[in-house]
This record gives structure tokens, C-alpha cells and sequence, in this order.
């Protein structure tokens, strides 16, 4: 999109996708962080259960599509001054009903410990939407074609991932309840609050700059302020084994035990963000410029910044959280930090430009969120602060990573971009594995019998 569209045009598209990622939060509730806490616990009822949630989320999707219908479409546009937007936002109306309810597969299949199924699911549904974003792009070089392949994509995928759902859990009781409902709703709705506010405020920057500056200008900002893609694949995965087994902790009062659980998922995590981190901090200019064109290149900045969270990233608070039964604390804590994110990127925004709105999410990020989150963890898990966070072996990680960088760095140098780039990632990432291996780390010796149990088993 970056090479193809204009930037007012790209501007259009994501903003388009902007307000249905702002206020999915909101209209799912909690409910797909609220399933994790009652499915575990659930024998008679599981698809009945299940068929709660779908029903909820459907209502919610069509309550955004009647919003949207009936005119919020042009507020918004007139809001973003690109009247082109409420035009495609009225295809986002099939997609919210579809894809809302479509959302709980994750923890319905990692509930029924269909974990493979999940990942298979999760990858061929992002490989097809992909795929229908991009080829209409290519031919229609416009931003409806690729926002209507996208919706295309995701109302089909959708739709399969209700049927497949629904056909991992065991017959019984199937009809919508009423209670049930009410009580998952009243437990889950604190923690569909969080989600939104702390989505409002990670996409406080893109709704502050995209309202307050042109849309080329929004378009330089939201290509920076953005997540490499598989970060959330790594938490994602960690997040739905860790909820279960953390939830069940807690329920037979077993909490250091959950702490424990934490502390090595945050360990294994930060073996994978930490060298990310350190790399792309170095070479973060030539991978804007490789993959979104040099008329991007001023988006650098605000991508350093955005990249400089990622480290907390290997903390699931969340998923703790939600497991002690902590969804309230979750509310609060994300409605204080959301407001003084709000304050900090406004005021950073009028020194330091663009760049300011992403360094106040950054600082309320490390300054309030994260100590908040660590004097929770410590009340629900009776633990010391010292306790709490795994300092030494994070910090030995962040060593390792480094490391290499010192190697890279002056080797990738010999090259231009983007082939320094290469150059540089190939020699980290030899330098990195050897580092891991000698401090143990990583097990090869581990990985290849586990490689040879798998294959043994295949064949």
C-alpha cells in the first residue's frame, strides 16, 4: 500500500480500519477475556457456554453497524476531513457482525486443547485475507479494492471459524441462557472497558494526529506507530496457554505457583522481543525504508519509539490478572493511564511534533502502567516486588542481545541498504544463536530430539 497509494489514499484505509480496531474493544465486552475464566470451569454446558459469547458478540457487531447506518459514518469522516471514509466505512458493517463473534476461536480451541487446530486456523485466515487485500490492490491501485477484499476475506473466514468452534465442543445444551449470559457479560464487561480504553490509548496517537493534522501527515505517523506483526503472535500464544493453567492455579490457592508460571513465560518470551528490540533499534531506518518506500523514511523516529515498549511486551499483566479474578483493578488502572496518556501526548505533541504523541504513551507506559501492574501482581501473588520479576535472568537476556550487535553493526556497514540490513540480521542472528546455546538458553540438544520424536512420530 505504501508504494502503491498515495499517502492521502493510505491515509484513507487506515483510517477506515482505525475505527472499527478503536471500538472493537468496546463491542466485544471482555467477553473473549471473560471465556477463559468461566470454560475451564464449565462441565455441563460447554457449547451452551460458547453459543453466550457468539450471541453477545453478535448483537454487539450489529449495535456498530446501526451506529454506523445511520449516520455516524459521515461524523467520523467529517471528523478525519477525508469524506472518503464514510463511504468504505459502510462495508465495515457486514465485517463487525462476522468477524466480532469470530474473535473468541482462539481461547474456544485452546480451551478444548485444540491448540495445533488454533495455530493451523490462525495462519490459512491471516494467509487469505492477505491475499485479498493485496491482489485487488495490485489491480485496482484505489483504497476501496483492498478494503473490500479484507472485509470479503474476514466475513468468510468468520463464518468458518463459528462452524469450527461450535464442532469442538461436546453436544448438550445449546440455547442461549440467559443468566449465564448476564453473568459472563457482568464479569467480563470491567475487562471489555480496559481493553477499550487501553486500545484507545495505544491508537490514542493515530486519533490525535489524524484529527489534528492532514492526512498525509497521519499517514507518515501511523506507519511508524505500529507493532511488528508477529509480536502479537508470540504474546498471543503465550497469553492462551498461560489462562487456563494460571486460572486453575489460583482457584486451588496454589498462587506462587502462577507466579512462577508468569515468570518463566516472561523468560522464554523476552528470548525472542529482546533481541528484536536491540536489532531493529539499530537497523530500524533501512526496515522502514524496505518495506514501506523512502518517502516514509520520516516515520523512522515515531517506529524507535513504539519499538522501545516492546520489551514490556514480555510481561503478560493481563493474563495474570484476569486468571486472579483481578478484572476491576484491570478497569482502574487502565482508565488512570489512558487519561495521563492522553495529558502527556498532547503536551509532547506541541514541543516535539508527531514524535511527542508517541513518547507520552511511552513514558505513562513505563512510568505508571508497568508499576501498577507489578504492585497488583505482588498483593494477588503475596510476593515481594524483588520476587515479582525474573531481574536477573532479564537482564542476562538483554546482555545477549546486545552482544551481537557489536559484530553486526561494523560488518553491515561494508554494504548499502537494504543490503546491510540482510547482511547485518544474518550475522546477529549466527552470533545470537551461539550466544544461547554456550550460556543454555536454548537446549539444541533438546530441540533436535524433540525434532526427532515429531518426525519419528509422522512417519
Amino acid at each position: 500500500m505504501a508504494r502503491v497509494l498515495t499517502a492521502k489514499d493510505l491515509a484513507t484505509y487506515r483510517q477506515t480500519v482505525l475505527v472499527f480496531m478503536f471500538v472493537a474493544p468496546l463491542l466485544q465486552l471482555g467477553v473473549t477475556q471473560g471465556i477463559y475464566y468461566f470454560l475451564p470451569k464449565e462441565t455441563e454446558r460447554i457449547r451452551g457456554r460458547v453459543v453466550d459469547a457468539l450471541v453477545v458478540l453478535a448483537i454487539m457487531g450489529l449495535l456498530f453497524g446501526v451506529v454506523i447506518g445511520v449516520g455516524g459514518n459521515h461524523y467520523l469522516a467529517g471528523e478525519f476531513s477525508n469524506p472518503q471514509v464514510a463511504e468504505l466505512l459502510l462495508w465495515m458493517i457486514p465485517f463487525a457482525i462476522i468477524t466480532l463473534p469470530a474473535t473468541l476461536i482462539a481461547p474456544v480451541l485452546v480451551m478444548r486443547e485444540r491448540v495445533l487446530l488454533s495455530s493451523i486456523f490462525s495462519v490459512i485466515r491471516q494467509l487469505l485475507i492477505g491475499a485479498c487485500t493485496l491482489i485487488p490492490l495490485l489491480v485496482w491501485t484505489n483504497p476501496e479494492a483492498p478494503l473490500i477484499g479484507h472485509v470479503l476475506a474476514g466475513v468468510i473466514t468468520g463464518i468458518l471459524a463459528i462452524v469450527v468452534m461450535i464442532q469442538a465442543t461436546p453436544r448438550g445444551a445449546a440455547r442461549p441462557a440467559f443468566a449465564e449470559i448476564k453473568e459472563l457479560v457482568w464479569f467480563s464487561f470491567p475487562l471489555g472497558v480496559a481493553s477499550m480504553v487501553g486500545a484507545i490509548s495505544m491508537k490514542l496517537g493515530n486519533l490525535i494526529v489524524s484529527v489534528s493534522a492532514s492526512p498525509e501527515i497521519f499517514a507518515v505517523f501511523s506507519m511508524g506507530a505500529r507493532e511488528l506483526p508477529f509480536i502479537a503472535i508470540v504474546t498471543g500464544a503465550i497469553t492462551s496457554v498461560l489462562l487456563p493453567e494460571m486460572t486453575r492455579s489460583f482457584e486451588r490457592n496454589e498462587a506462587r505457583k502462577a507466579l512462577n508460571l508468569w515468570k518463566l513465560a516472561a523468560i522464554k518470551a523476552s528470548l525472542v522481543l529482546f533481541p528484536v528490540t536491540a536489532f531493529l533499534m539499530v537497523f530500524a531506518e533501512d526496515l522502514v525504508v524496505l518495506l514501506f518506500s523512502s518517502k516514509y523514511i520520516a516515520s523512522t523516529g515515531v517506529f524507535m519509539v513504539f519499538l522501545a515498549m516492546l520489551p514490556l511486551r514480555v510481561f503478560s499483566f493481563g493474563s495474570i490478572l484476569v486468571s486472579a479474578g483481578a478484572s476491576r483493578f484491570i478497569l482502574w488502572r487502565t482508565v488512570i493511564w489512558a487519561v495521563v496518556c492522553f495529558g502527556l501526548s498532547l503536551a509532547f505533541m506541541q514541543v516535539f511534533g508527531i514524535i511527542g504523541v508517541a513518547l507520552g504513551i511511552l513514558i505513562s507506559q513505563y512510568l505508571l502502567a508497568f508499576p501498577l501492574n507489578l504492585w497488583k501482581i505482588k498483593n494477588v501473588t503475596d510476593s515481594s516486588y524483588w520476587k515479582v520479576v525474573p531481574i536477573k535472568e532479564l537482564g542476562l537476556i538483554m546482555a545477549l542481545a546486545c552482544l551481537p550487535l557489536l559484530v553486526a553493526i561494523p560488518a553491515s556497514l561494508l554494504l548499502g541498504a537494504p543490503w546491510s540490513l540482510f547482511l547485518g540480521a544474518a550475522i546477529y542472528g549466527v552470533l545470537l544463536a551461539i550466544l544461547y546455546g554456550v550460556t543454555g538458553q536454548v537446549s539444541l540438544k533438546g530441540l533436535h530430539e524433540r525434532i526427532r520424536r515429531r518426525l519419528t512420530s509422522a512417519l
